[in-house]
């Protein structure tokens, strides 16, 4: 199912199905390059920036979670909780933990703000500061972050590195 949709996803995304712009896809092409790829010249008629950069925003959204939840998963590593149970509502609020977490270091790499990055990272490890007296609870969050951390980073990466090819 994840192929299937890595798959959908970069074939609407690419120059197959001949998208036009308008005046919106310009502008935010126009955005993008002031912001994130200040030292690259880039024509307002490659929209394929634009693009890239949504479909690198979309694997970090969906498809990251997904590849994580998997990797756990071959692990060997379960969702643990303080009642060693997890409930719906605290697996929601760690997806949307995980989420926000994504999100930001896919943009800091962007910006080239990893100072940003770490930032981030320690705020998580204070938050739950308290929840690391259980040792398999911190290794299960330690695993988690970083792995999570990496696969943004390496989206980044890529969406990053692509125009200059």
């Amino acid at each position: 199912m994840l192929l299937l949709h890595i798959i959908v996803v970069a074939a609407l995304c690419s120059p197959l199905f001949e998208l036009s712009t308008n005046k919106l896809a310009a502008n935010l092409l126009a955005g993008i390059d002031k912001v994130f790829f200040p030292n690259i010249v880039i024509s307002e008629g490659r929209v394929g920036v634009v693009y890239l950069f949504i479909f690198g925003f979309l694997m970090v959204l969906n498809e990251a979670n997904i590849i994580l939840r998997y990797v756990l998963k071959l692990a060997g590593l379960k969702s643990l909780g303080k009642t060693k149970e997890v409930d719906q509502k605290e697996y929601n609020t760690g997806r949307i933990i995980g989420l926000l977490e994504r999100i930001f270091i896919f943009l800091f790499v962007l910006l080239n703000q990893f100072a940003a990055i770490g930032f981030i990272l320690a705020a998580k490890g204070v938050t739950r500061f308290k929840d690391f007296e259980s040792r398999t609870f911190a290794e299960y969050v330690l695993i988690g972050t970083l792995l999570s951390a990496l696969l943004a980073m390496a989206v980044a990466f890529l969406v990053k590195s692509a125009p200059l090819l």
